[in-house]
């Protein structure tokens, strides 16, 4: 299983992601964008691909040796922004790597973080008054499939309350068993 956590930005999905891999009792992997990105460079193509490598290594790397992990964000953040940032101005489909690593993606299930959080300003982050738009973004994609996908809403516990509700019932039933 790998269950990955995904959104637009400043939606808890760094902190739920760390609170689902404690009680799960599975590896995280962070987003390598924290790791790679310079806080207000420019980015283009070649940085997006970079993330998108580094991600994929990431969550291989740091797989429990039955696969298993929580993923904070994985190469559908780089679709989104591709999307965003890059396919307007171009009207270009995506790129033969992004297609790629899209088809690559093993087994997973999602968790769609919704924009119901307070904005937390950071550095990296750039889409405070898009959060919806990017919700609608991501959404159009997670329904395009493969996986299955459930939108999380709510603040503090009950956001963790509700990820776990979300979760299918052969991982709710694990988690019941402990």
């Amino acid at each position: 299983m790998k269950l990955c956590l995904t959104g637009p930005e400043s939606t808890g999905k760094s902190t739920l992601a760390a609170q689902l891999a404690d009680h799960l009792r599975l590896p995280l992997v962070t987003e390598q964008a924290r790791v790679l990105m310079t806080p207000g460079a420019t980015y283009g193509e070649a940085l997006l691909r970079q993330l998108c490598v580094a991600q994929g290594q990431a969550e291989q790397g740091g797989a429990s040796p039955l696969g298993q992990a929580v993923l904070d964000t994985d190469v559908l953040v780089i679709a989104v922004w591709w999307r965003v940032r890059f396919a307007p101005a171009t009207d270009a489909p995506w790129p033969d790597w992004l297609e790629a690593a899209l088809a690559a993606r093993s087994p997973r299930y999602y968790l769609l973080c919704a924009p119901d959080l307070p904005w937390e300003p950071d550095p990296l982050r750039e889409s405070q008054h898009e959060r919806e738009a990017l919700l609608d973004q991501y959404r159009a994609l997670l329904e395009l499939g493969p996986y299955d996908w459930h939108l999380v809403t709510g603040q503090g516990p009950a956001r963790m309350r509700a990820a776990l509700a979300k979760l299918p019932a052969d991982i709710r039933a694990e988690i019941q068993a402990d």
